[in-house]
């Protein structure tokens, strides 16, 4: 794991160089520089766009995206969705603080900051997580979400997740496999929290390194410990308010990098009717090498 250094001025000479495509990478440091750039320019092209049309060229067709709450599944969903959102003509831009690419070099993730101008010229801040594939060589989002921030420092210094090597694309076969690991690591996180508490199972299932966007802080919370102890916040000792479990997921053919895609319900059902009866969630998850368990980096 190596900390993110001077991100923008690498991205910003990077994103003139190769906007979009993320040209071959001869060492994993350039091709996680390659996704980092390809993240600014797409954010570069939104903030002249309204929501759909800023998000839309950077979409894979079975793109999957949190809307005010709700999962949209597909790039005509996302679309239709944003198109109906109250702040529909606002646009957005955003800067990526750190990232991680598969050791394959064909998928990866991006997070940062973003900020939302509404028409009357007002402005949101956000944090946002992206997790990219690589489609016909080009990077394509297969999810997207953002989550409100406040007003503050957001110099934390968030690291970046680099193989120790790039491999050959594995086959199918292999993605498939690694696909089914990520999500048993999700079932198994969840089934965990129920015995053991949701603060402790996120301290066991992360590492120093994970990051969670947490709720309306200013920048992102670094470390499992931290997170768990901010999710376990109000819960029960000895088990969890929730469950969940991976609806969809991706695993890259290297092995060391994935997606759960999912649902969080409640054990006992709300008693207030404003409370949604599910959670929508996605979690980029990581293994360094293949002896080592299946842990999640990024949420």
């Amino acid at each position: 794991m190596n900390r993110s250094t001077p991100i923008r001025t690498l991205l910003f000479t990077a994103a003139l160089c190769a906007p979009l495509l993320g040209a071959a990478a001869d060492t994993p440091r350039s091709a996680l520089d390659g996704l980092l750039a390809a993240d600014l320019a797409y954010a570069k092209q939104a903030a002249k766009a309204d929501l759909a049309g800023g998000l839309a060229p950077m979409l894979a067709d079975d793109a999957y995206v949190i809307v005010r709450g709700a999962n949209e599944h597909g790039t005509k969903a996302v679309l239709e969705a944003l198109r109906k959102d109250p702040d529909h003509a606002a646009h957005q831009s955003w800067q990526p603080a750190a990232g991680g690419i598969s050791a394959d070099g064909q998928q990866g993730y991006t997070l940062g900051y973003l900020t939302l101008t509404k028409a009357d010229g007002s402005t949101v801040p956000f944090k946002y997580l992206t997790y990219w594939a690589k489609r016909d060589g080009t990077w394509r989002a297969i999810a997207f979400k953002r989550g409100r921030r406040g007003e503050g420092d957001t110099t934390l210094a968030i690291p970046s997740y680099v193989p120790a090597k790039l491999v050959p694309v594995g086959d199918a076969n292999a993605a498939e496999t690694h696909r089914k690991a990520v999500a048993a690591a999700e079932q198994a996180f969840s089934d965990e929290a129920q015995k053991i508490g949701i603060g402790p199972a996120f301290a066991r299932y992360g590492t120093k390194d994970s990051v969670n966007m947490g709720g309306p802080t200013p920048t992102f919370i670094l470390g499992s410990d931290k997170i768990g102890a901010a999710v376990g916040e109000g819960e029960p000792a000895n088990g969890s308010s929730v469950r969940w479990s991976a609806d969809r997921a991706v695993g890259a053919s290297s092995g060391d990098l994935g997606l759960s895609i999912g649902r969080i319900v409640f054990n006992e059902k709300p008693t207030d009717p404003k409370q949604p009866a599910e959670i929508p969630f996605f979690t980029v998850w990581y293994r360094p090498s293949a002896e080592l368990p299946w842990r999640y980096i990024a949420e």
